[in-house]
This record gives structure tokens, C-alpha cells and sequence, in this order.
């Protein structure tokens, strides 16, 4: 497989999803987890101890800002696993291209503010 069918182009949570084998259920937990590393591979795998919140979460498995359940029925529908977490705080929104590139100027515009003062400071 080539690399960039395996790799997200954008940093991403790992979204973990648990089904019951012994029984069936109408819904599936899922639990977003924020990775340490941008990405893994075989020589930097992920470390057991980044799965802490998952093993202090899962005695309980309540809904939280970072765990929702989905209706299996929901997710027939598109056969889609990538379900974005409805308790999140995190506001995305839909931007024209035009949008993106005047916050992108914006951006540019900050850090050149803060080049300038770094090198000011710097070169006295």
C-alpha cells in the first residue's frame, strides 16, 4: 500500500470503537483518545501507557466530553466509522477558499509580528 493511503494528512485524535462480542447491542461506545505522536509506525509504536485514560474509563463507560455512544443502526447507513463526537467543544466550521486564505494571511501577518520582535530583541 502506498504510505499516503495509511497516513492522515492532518493531525487527528484516535477515535477507539468497542463492541460486545458476547452480545449483541443497539449502540457502540466510542472513546477519542489525543496521541502523543503525529504519527506511529512499527519502530515508534504506540506505548501501552498512552491508552491511561482508556483503562481508567473503562470500568465505568459513561458518556463523557470525550465518549458517546452511536446507534448501530446510525452506522449501517453509510457503513462510515468515522463519527464525530457530539459532546465535543471544539467548533468546526466550513470555509470558502477565499475564507482560508485571508485567515491564512492573518496568520502569516502574526508571525511575521513575532519574527520581527524576536530578531529585534535578538540582535541588540
Amino acid at each position: 500500500m502506498p504510505k499516503t493511503s495509511v497516513t492522515p494528512t492532518k493531525d487527528s485524535t484516535a477515535n477507539l470503537d468497542f463492541e460486545n462480542k458476547l452480545w449483541r447491542t443497539a449502540e457502540r461506545m466510542f472513546l477519542t483518545i489525543e496521541p502523543r505522536a503525529k504519527s506511529y509506525s512499527k519502530t515508534k509504536a504506540i506505548q501501552f501507557d498512552e491508552f491511561a485514560p482508556l483503562v481508567e474509563w473503562w470500568d465505568k463507560r459513561e458518556e463523557s466530553e470525550v465518549a458517546w455512544k452511536v446507534k448501530v443502526e446510525d452506522l449501517k447507513k453509510g457503513f462510515d466509522l468515522d463519527v464525530k463526537n457530539p459532546n465535543s467543544t471544539v467548533e468546526e466550521r466550513a470555509m470558502s477558499v477565499g475564507d482560508c486564505l485571508k485567515e491564512f494571511r492573518k496568520s502569516l501577518e502574526r508571525v511575521g509580528k513575532v519574527l520581527a520582535a524576536v530578531e529585534k530583541e535578538y540582535s541588540r
